[in-house]
């Protein structure tokens, strides 16, 4: 219920290359916001450069948030996309994935 209740989700961290909050956010198409060249996240959105802010510029990226914000089918058509990228990461998917790909070689 917490990302359904969310209207953006900020990835501030640099520690993880492909972080589970951020499939499980963009699944339920929560708009990402981070920095650049910080996480393996910015891969599978390069193209959506108004949720990438130059490297730790606070203030850009408070400009992106608030613009995105303001645009309301900006917004939707972003969370359309996110949930649509996103969602073939979750649990759920990879791991019958990856249960197949197991049973396939035993």
């Amino acid at each position: 219920s917490f990302y359904e209740e969310t209207s953006i989700f900020i990835m501030s961290s640099r520690e993880d290359s492909f972080p589970l909050v951020c499939v499980e956010a963009g699944s339920f198409g929560t708009p990402i916001f981070l920095f650049d060249k910080t996480t393996g996240t910015q891969e599978v959105i390069s193209d959506l450069d108004y949720l990438i802010a130059p490297q730790f510029d606070v203030e850009v990226l408070a400009k992106k948030i608030v613009d995105l914000l303001q645009d309301e089918l900006k917004y939707t058509t972003t969370s359309k996309i996110m949930n649509e990228r996103f969602i073939e990461f979750n649990i759920d998917n990879q791991g019958g994935k990856l249960l197949k790909i197991i049973a396939s070689l035993v």
